[in-house]
């Protein structure tokens, strides 16, 4: 249905025959079926553009916001608010309108392990359920809601075939920022991953909460957006991380604060960050200290994920929050009222890796740059400290788009002898070198591949062809983009076939 990933390499006779024998095993199938010469003399000069494509139409999506509801975010919140409707706009204008989505919201808010007595933080938080009341901070965003505007006994957003589970006249950008917006009021030690594991059923410690059953479909693709000013503090549920009898820089976990998942979840220059002096680390220095730390591991929490889908392909990321970089520990004098800060001891503090002139902040977020990251061209990551969240939040829609558009391949195509292969009036690409792969991968991860002639090459069966389509694959640089097609068209119920296409293309 989209490209989830491109990449470009030099050409030569050699390249070609290298870029043939990667598109699948069946290479002796490959051969024959599309019959090129397998020496070239002084081929012209060439790039190969490799792209993967979901075969059926899958205009599907599962949207899960997590909006950190912890001090400091309320104006971030929001931005989010009030900034909505920029993401839902690129969206709408997607060939056939809006996709068939469920739109869900979760906080931040595990708690703080088993650990009471810290301010604003319940044991068990939010527990992963999906927000579907009016948001405590909606009269700041000028959003008007008396009511979220979802149908009784709705948990999520939904809008599917046009079928709409909420109050249309409101209007979806509205009913989300009712529910998006949640104010400040949420635990200061945040687990923003954990609380998405959470609330898709994917943590296998906890059952899926009640509230957000019928949100996953196991066809949909599935979209993680993060909104948070802080890095990720997931934590076990039984941990001493939280312990709240550590409360100087002397005490084994230093004070009661968020510097504790710095030390303890990140290392720089493989160790952790210090606790007793400042120091500057250069980018890219500080990781998630997955198992050396006390936090969940990331590759855990991935791993958990991916199991909510068949193809883990089919899972989308995004981050709007600070950058992992600059990475500074500062000291600061300790609070009044504490034993260090009678004897003058400073306590540690990372100090913000973005600063908004308006007084928004971010701080390193090295985890979630590393969560997003780890999804490679299926994750998007944008910083929190600007003044509006539109660019940001239409760069995301517009990256996730990508998965729900036509299969287009862009540039000068070019034949099999680096020539340009003619249009004929009917729009039919003559002669491209293009070699098109069908790729299963069935529910026990039994993977092959079948190879797929060209439509000129075909003596029967199914075949590609390569179209032009300015409407849905528009030209880039007077050069007009092709859409793949198939003959006869996939069944609608192959929505986990993938293609693999890649094509010669004329560089420049």
């Amino acid at each position: 249905m989209a490209s989830f990933s491109s990449s470009s390499s030099s050409s030569s006779s050699l390249w070609r025959q290298s870029r043939w024998l990667l598109m699948g095993a069946g290479v002796v199938v490959l051969w024959a079926c599309n019959d090129h010469a397998l020496a070239i003399p002084e081929p012209k000069p060439q790039v190969a553009t490799e792209l993967t494509f979901q075969e059926a139409v899958n205009r599907d999506i599962d949207i899960l916001f997590m909006v950190d509801d912890s001090l400091s975010m309320a104006p971030l919140i929001d931005k989010l608010a009030v900034n909505f409707p920029a993401f839902i706009q690129v969206l709408q204008n997607l060939p056939g309108g809006l996709p068939n989505i469920h739109l869900a919201v979760v906080s931040s808010d595990l708690g703080a392990g088993q650990w009471t007595g810290i301010a604003q933080c319940r044991v068990g938080g939010d527990g992963g359920e999906f927000q579907d009341q009016v948001g405590a901070g909606t009269a700041a965003a000028g959003v008007p809601c008396a009511a979220t505007g979802l149908d009784p006994g709705q948990h999520f957003i939904s809008n599917v075939n046009g079928v709409a589970n909420y109050d249309t006249n409101m209007g979806l950008a509205t009913v989300f920022s009712c529910i998006a917006n949640l104010g400040e009021g949420g635990c200061g030690f945040e687990h923003q991953i954990q609380s998405v594991v959470r609330a898709l059923g994917a943590d296998p410690a906890f059952p899926l909460p009640a509230k957000n059953a019928g949100f996953l479909r196991s066809n949909a693709y599935l979209a993680i957006i993060l909104v948070t000013n802080e890095d990720d503090d997931s934590a076990p549920p039984v941990t001493p991380l939280f312990d709240t009898t550590s409360e100087s820089v002397a005490d084994p976990y230093g004070p009661l604060q968020s510097y504790r998942a710095n030390e303890f979840g990140h290392l720089c220059d493989g160790a952790p960050p210090p606790r007793t002096h400042a120091a500057s680390f250069p980018p890219g220095a500080c990781v998630s200290a997955e198992d050396k730390g006390l936090l969940i591991p990331l590759h855990t929490m991935i791993a958990e994920l991916e199991t909510l889908k068949t193809d883990p392909s089919t899972i989308f990321v995004a981050a709007i929050a600070g950058p992992p970089d600059p990475y500074n520990v500062i000291l600061v004098p300790a609070p009044e009222g504490t034993s260090d800060a009678g004897a003058g001891i400073m306590w540690p503090n990372i100090d913000h890796s973005c600063v908004q002139s308006s007084g928004e902040y971010g701080d390193p977020s090295v985890r979630i740059k590393q969560f997003v990251d780890a999804f490679g061209s299926n994750g998007v990551f944008e910083s929190i400290c600007a003044a509006s969240f539109s660019p940001a939040l239409a760069d995301i829609a517009t990256a996730l788009s990508r998965i729900l558009s036509p299969q287009c391949v862009s540039g000068q195509l070019l034949d099999v002898n680096g020539d340009r292969a003619a249009d004929d009036p009917n729009g039919v690409a003559q002669g491209p070198d293009c070699a098109v792969t069908q790729h299963f991968v069935d529910a026990s991860g039994t993977a092959s591949d079948t190879v797929i002639p060209s439509c000129q090459e075909s003596s029967g069966g199914q075949c590609w062809n390569l179209v032009t389509d300015p409407a849905r694959c528009p030209a880039s640089g007077g050069v007009p983009a092709h859409m793949l097609t198939l003959t006869p068209p996939p069944s609608p119920n192959g929505a986990g076939l993938k293609l693999g296409v890649s094509c010669s293309i004329q560089p420049g």
